[in-house]
């Protein structure tokens, strides 16, 4: 009978724990979410995604260059969709669940998977320059604005982007102004998952 009792009691505990765990669960997903909403936001809306999003003729809208644009400056073809791959990258990011423990108080282990800026290097690469990443670059700085030629008319032969082109020939005043980008928005994503962490873990 006694066996039979601490089975029932044991069986009772288990339910309950599954109960806290997936309540705990649910919570953490949600504010997880919320996080990642928060992240695919900061992509969307930085004017670097933005500018880069409106093509061969797009305004400099992130302040880099004095003339054109960074979509014909770095040399992407024409209908080239540079940022897609880094939004399908961090839309993937996710959360995964441990087993609970309860040891004094019950706390629920998860483990999230994103894109490290290191990644993002890696899937990133300059049109002219595969072992080189297009983000690292507008974050670290980019040479040749003193030969950047562009036309907003598409009319410029032996041109990626139909608007922007190399010429060795020009020698122009001018100087790209690198910008903080995906390093400063994976940050933060880290920092808010830290702190994710620690609210469900301590």
């Amino acid at each position: 009978m006694a066996n039979s009792n601490r089975s029932i009691r044991n069986a009772i505990q288990k339910d309950s724990l599954r109960k806290v765990f997936n309540e705990l669960k649910k919570q953490v997903e949600k504010d997880f979410q919320t996080i990642k909403k928060s992240l695919l936001n900061d992509f969307n809306l930085h004017p670097i995604t933005k500018e880069l999003e409106l093509g061969e003729s797009g305004e400099n809208i992130s302040g880099t260059l004095s003339s054109g644009n960074l979509f014909s400056f770095l040399g992407f073809h024409y209908g080239d969709k540079p940022i897609n791959v880094i939004r399908t990258a961090l839309n993937e990011s996710t959360i995964r669940f441990g087993s609970p423990k309860k040891s004094p108080t019950i706390s629920i282990p998860f483990y999230v998977d994103y894109p490290t800026i290191e990644y993002i290097h890696s899937i990133t690469p300059l049109p002219w320059a595969s072992g080189r990443s297009w983000v690292w670059s507008v974050e670290r700085g980019v040479s040749g604005v003193g030969q950047y030629l562009y036309s907003e008319n598409k009319n410029l032969s032996n041109s990626r982007s139909r608007t922007g082109i190399q010429n060795k020939n020009q020698k122009l005043s001018g100087r790209f102004k690198n910008s903080s980008y995906l390093t400063k928005i994976i940050r933060n994503f880290e920092k808010e998952i830290k702190s994710l962490n620690k609210k469900y873990l301590n």
